[in-house]
């Protein structure tokens, strides 16, 4: 009986299970920044082929219920395996198993052979290294030809990815601006109400100047942004500087057309800054990642031009105006497209376009009677294209 014991431990300790396989892995890696890997198929040399797509499921399960790897899902491994139309039986030479770990972002490969041995199968795994291919940590064990605690739960394990990104923009914004005095009494343009049609006591309810041309705006933005499974959100502050060239622009007066009033270099001119908050969904694919989504937010503009006289009959002596140096809290949208194009697993070279719209209002505090609101209300809209570097971490 004692030799019959003597004889039954060395074979029941060569029945690891795939969580000693798995740990043995991490803790010998020549590199612990490996962290995100992917299980390739298992080549089988004796036995059923079967064997090494089985393999492969039973190592995802132990490397993600027993190491701090983050394992790419098994899904990804398969579409760039048919992709590049191979089979699954684990016959893939070093420059394909590159691609395809390059191809879904992993840093490290999990690969290996099975073969069948008297009582069950030998399993020789080892870590490798994707862009260099360099081996890293080896491992070996024994199994029994079915190991029923683990088969069939590792697809019960949900796929979570989360991803970061930091990212530097800079652009061209092309953009309209409607500019509109209200609910004043006289306003721009200063010329004699005779002209206008109107007499001193009459109330221009508004004054507007329409599609007033805007020179190239150069947008500079830093943002933030985080993805789970494909949806996100981004935070991003961006300053920019407005201005506008000399025009003719159409007059109204009382939403009705009565002219039209040329209009100096930088009549307009403010600074804004805003803050934005986006949603955002992407997809990636290897180095490409197609997002999208929209914004909102929230600036301030100040201005740095003084415009829009007010000859107000309460006040003939000075007129009213906006003045440079005031200051609104604006309202602004967009509607987001863009590409990352990435080198690598963590840098990418971004092209955003976008279709922008903002509102913002100034109050110039006229000396009206109660009631009548004398304020200064500018909206603009445009497309912005952006460009800029993203850094990305897991």
């Amino acid at each position: 009986m004692k030799k019959i014991i003597l004889f039954l431990l060395p074979a029941l300790s060569l029945f690891a299970d795939y969580a000693g396989l798995a740990k043995e892995i991490e803790s010998t890696s020549k590199n612990p920044e490996i962290r995100k890997i992917a299980v390739l198929p298992f080549e089988v040399i004796s036995g059923s082929y079967a064997k090494g797509a089985e393999v492969q499921d039973e190592l995802i399960f132990a490397f993600v219920r027993n190491t701090s790897f983050t394992v790419l899902e098994r899904s990804q491994v398969d579409k760039a395996i048919a992709e590049l139309e191979l089979s699954s039986t684990g016959l893939m030479d070093q420059q394909t198993s590159q691609k395809i770990g390059l191809g879904i972002g992993a840093q490290g490969l999990i690969m290996g052979t099975v073969t069948q041995i008297p009582g069950g199968y030998k399993i020789n795994a080892r870590l490798v290294e994707t862009q260099t291919f360099t081996v890293l940590a080896v491992a070996t064990t024994e199994i029994a030809p079915s190991t029923p605690s683990q088969t069939n739960t590792s697809s019960t394990i949900p796929s979570i990815h989360h991803s970061s990104n930091l990212e530097i923009l800079g652009g061209y914004s092309f953009t309209n601006i409607n500019l509109r005095a209200g609910d004043v009494y006289t306003t721009y343009p200063p010329v004699p109400l005779e002209d206008l049609g109107l007499s001193s006591t009459d109330i221009v309810e508004s004054v507007e100047l329409d599609n007033v041309q805007h020179k190239p705006v150069v947008p500079v933005a830093i943002r933030w942004r985080t993805f789970t499974n494909g949806l996100g959100l981004g935070m991003e502050f961006m300053t920019r500087s407005h201005a506008t060239m000399a025009q003719t622009a159409d007059l109204y007066i009382n939403k009705a057309k009565t002219g039209t009033e040329d209009l100096p270099d930088n009549y307009i001119q403010f600074d804004l800054y805003e803050f934005n908050i986006s949603l955002l969904g992407a997809k990636r694919w290897a180095f490409y990642e197609l997002y999208g989504g929209a914004s909102m937010g929230v600036g301030i503009a100040t201005l740095t031009s003084s415009h829009i006289f007010i000859n107000d009959p309460y006040n003939t002596v000075t007129p009213k105006h906006a003045a440079a140096g005031e200051t609104a809290v604006s309202l602004g949208g967009a509607l987001i497209l863009g590409n990352t194009f990435y080198i690598g697993d963590n840098f990418g070279i971004l092209i955003e376009g976008r279709y922008t719209g903002l509102f913002a209002e100034w109050d110039r505090d006229g000396e009206a009677p109660p009631g009548i609101d004398e304020d200064m209300v500018l909206t603009l809209n445009g497309p912005m294209v952006l460009s800029g570097v993203s850094l990305r971490w897991e």
